[in-house]
């Protein structure tokens, strides 16, 4: 059965035991019902077609972006500059923050540093 349109009480009422009858939820039904009711009342923007000059921008810009791109990966990233970072900070595999490191400095001192795991 079509549902009524209209954003009145009555069309969304009938909406919804009509799609209760149907053996949706009532969530659902409401949200249909719902969503219906918008579709009359809201009035759909048409997109402005764009001239040539805005498809020839585009275009440009598209390419210039695929230029930089180009320049940026041509350069291959080493893995090294991360390693000596890691290295610094005592840890190779992970860095730690000093505030973390400080911690477990005075943890040690007192004796009650927990075992790795």
């Amino acid at each position: 059965m079509p549902l009524q349109t209209g954003s009145s009480r009555d069309a969304i009422g009938a909406n919804i035991r009509a799609l209760m009858d149907e053996g949706y939820s009532q969530k659902q039904s409401v949200a249909i019902a719902l969503r219906k009711s918008r579709e009359g009342t809201m009035p759909t923007k048409r997109k402005k077609p764009r001239t040539a000059a805005q498809r020839a921008a585009t275009k440009r810009m598209i390419a210039a972006n695929k230029a930089s791109k180009a320049k940026k990966s041509s350069k291959p990233r080493s893995a090294s500059r991360r390693a000596t970072t890691a290295s610094a900070a005592g840890d190779a595999s992970r860095r730690i923050s000093p505030k973390v490191r400080e911690a477990r400095e005075w943890a040690a001192k007192l004796g009650r540093r927990r075992k790795k795991s």
